[in-house]
């Protein structure tokens, strides 16, 4: 349950930090960077 909670939370970080990415720039280097981050935390 805690490995389906964790994956979940992955997908929703990568959504919520392309969308953060959106908001600010179309650039698909600052989109890849949001990812990286969310990966690396």
């Amino acid at each position: 349950m805690l490995k389906g909670f964790l994956s979940s939370g992955v997908v929703l970080g990568l959504y919520m930090s392309t969308a953060f990415a959106n908001m600010f720039t179309n650039s698909e280097q600052f989109r890849f960077i949001g990812v990286i981050l969310v990966l690396i935390l």
